[in-house]
Protein backbone atom coordinates (compact mmCIF):
# COMPACT_ATOMS: atom_id res chain seq x y z
CA UNK A 1 0.00 0.00 0.00
CA UNK A 2 1.49 3.54 -0.57
CA UNK A 3 2.69 5.61 2.44
CA UNK A 4 1.02 8.91 3.00
CA UNK A 5 2.55 11.23 4.90
CA UNK A 6 1.19 14.54 6.47
CA UNK A 7 3.48 17.13 7.80
CA UNK A 8 3.08 18.17 11.19
CA UNK A 9 5.35 21.27 13.03
CA UNK A 10 7.47 20.47 9.47
CA UNK A 11 8.20 17.01 10.16
CA UNK A 12 6.81 14.44 6.91
CA UNK A 13 5.69 11.35 9.26
CA UNK A 14 4.07 8.44 7.47
CA UNK A 15 0.12 7.69 8.78
CA UNK A 16 1.71 4.53 9.61
CA UNK A 17 3.12 5.97 12.62
CA UNK A 18 0.14 7.59 14.02
CA UNK A 19 -1.28 4.51 16.56
CA UNK A 20 -4.80 3.99 15.40
CA UNK A 21 -5.20 6.26 12.03
CA UNK A 22 -6.86 4.84 9.32
CA UNK A 23 -7.71 7.51 7.05
CA UNK A 24 -5.70 10.85 5.79
CA UNK A 25 -7.94 12.64 7.43
CA UNK A 26 -7.72 11.02 10.28
CA UNK A 27 -4.32 11.63 10.23
CA UNK A 28 -4.09 15.16 9.53
CA UNK A 29 -6.62 15.87 12.40
CA UNK A 30 -4.46 14.23 14.62
CA UNK A 31 -1.47 15.76 13.50
CA UNK A 32 -3.24 19.19 14.32
CA UNK A 33 -3.70 18.34 17.71
CA UNK A 34 -0.01 16.77 18.29
CA UNK A 35 1.24 20.41 16.97
CA UNK A 36 -1.49 22.32 19.41
CA UNK A 37 1.07 20.17 22.51
CA UNK A 38 2.79 23.55 22.83
CA UNK A 39 -0.54 25.84 23.65
CA UNK A 40 -1.74 26.68 27.02
CA UNK A 41 -4.22 24.12 28.19
CA UNK A 42 -7.58 24.78 30.16
CA UNK A 43 -7.55 25.32 33.43
CA UNK A 44 -9.80 23.38 35.69
CA UNK A 45 -11.80 26.11 36.19
CA UNK A 46 -11.93 27.15 32.89
CA UNK A 47 -13.54 23.26 32.39
CA UNK A 48 -16.03 23.94 35.27
CA UNK A 49 -18.05 27.40 33.72
CA UNK A 50 -18.86 25.58 30.59
CA UNK A 51 -22.27 24.18 31.32
CA UNK A 52 -23.04 20.64 30.66
CA UNK A 53 -25.57 20.58 28.30
CA UNK A 54 -23.55 22.74 25.66
CA UNK A 55 -21.08 20.15 26.05
CA UNK A 56 -23.53 17.77 24.97
CA UNK A 57 -24.54 20.08 22.23
CA UNK A 58 -20.78 20.10 21.02
CA UNK A 59 -20.49 16.67 21.10
CA UNK A 60 -23.80 16.26 18.50
CA UNK A 61 -22.39 18.50 16.19
CA UNK A 62 -18.96 17.09 16.08
CA UNK A 63 -20.41 13.82 15.62
CA UNK A 64 -22.69 15.09 13.09
CA UNK A 65 -20.00 17.09 11.15
CA UNK A 66 -17.57 13.61 11.51
CA UNK A 67 -20.42 11.59 9.83
CA UNK A 68 -21.08 14.42 6.74
CA UNK A 69 -17.34 13.68 6.07
CA UNK A 70 -17.36 10.61 5.85
CA UNK A 71 -20.65 10.33 3.99
CA UNK A 72 -19.27 12.56 1.41
CA UNK A 73 -16.97 9.92 0.56
CA UNK A 74 -18.99 7.94 -0.39
CA UNK A 75 -21.32 10.50 -2.90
Amino acid sequence: SAVVSVSAASAKVPISAFPNVDTLSDAIIYSFFVSQSNSPQLDNDDLKQIDADDIEEMDLKWQMAMLTMRARRFL
